[in-house]
């Protein structure tokens, strides 16, 4: 009698390939997924310049706070980003203003915690600057993308423009004043135009509503 031919083995062999295959799928690592980007964030320092280009300040956003120095480098402080609250602290450490969050707006109080200003949002968009009298100092009113700055009597202090990475700071006549480049926020920015409060007090400013402010 003829031997019977041996079954063929393909089926065996590739149902073992497959079961190596999924092996090895199970034992890859996950597929990394895309990082979510940051909305609203300054990255790096960010450069305040006067219209010929002179440096002025520098602000450098940190995960606790912002460290603000002067154009040539030199330390101003610190703010101290908290939940409601920005805590502006001198090159020695010491506490010197308080920016709370309220429910009207913000309070700057000194580091007693007494009351200095207030910051009112109005309706339409407007910010109002209130010594502890509640006298009016001055007022950010929404124009385009940007604020404008005018003081009690109307007059303009400055207009706030954003570009692309950068604030422009501009007279009522369009001659420039200043330019704050590594950040967008025209409002948060608005506050450095404020030169009634130093370089340090209007870097605080500018923390708590790129940081805290929501």
């Amino acid at each position: 009698m003829t031997p019977r031919p041996a079954a063929p083995r393909s089926l065996p062999a590739l149902a073992l390939l497959a079961l190596l295959s999924l092996a090895l799928a199970l034992l890859a690592p996950p597929a990394a997924l895309p990082a979510r980007s940051a909305q609203g964030a300054a990255t790096g320092a960010l450069r305040l310049t006067d219209a010929s280009g002179r440096a002025l300040a520098t602000l450098e956003p940190k995960a606790s706070g912002v460290a603000l120095r002067d154009g040539g480098g030199q330390a101003l402080g610190e703010a101290r980003i908290e939940a409601d609250r920005v805590k502006l602290r001198d090159g020695s450490g010491a506490e010197r203003w308080k920016v709370k969050r309220k429910d009207y707006g913000a309070e700057i109080e000194d580091a007693a915690g007494q009351r200095l200003y207030r910051i009112r949002s109005r309706q339409g968009g407007e910010w109002q600057l209130e010594d502890a009298g509640k006298a009016v100092i001055a007022r950010a009113k929404p124009k385009d993308a940007g604020f404008e700055l005018r003081d009690a009597g109307g007059a303009t202090i400055a207009k706030v423009k954003p570009r692309e990475g950068r604030v422009v700071f501009e007279a009522e006549s369009g001659a420039r004043l200043r330019e704050l480049s590594g950040s967008a926020d025209a409002l948060a920015a608005t506050w450095l135009a404020l030169d009634r409060f130093s370089l340090a007090e209007r870097g605080a400013l500018w923390a708590y509503f790129a940081r805290v402010h929501k």
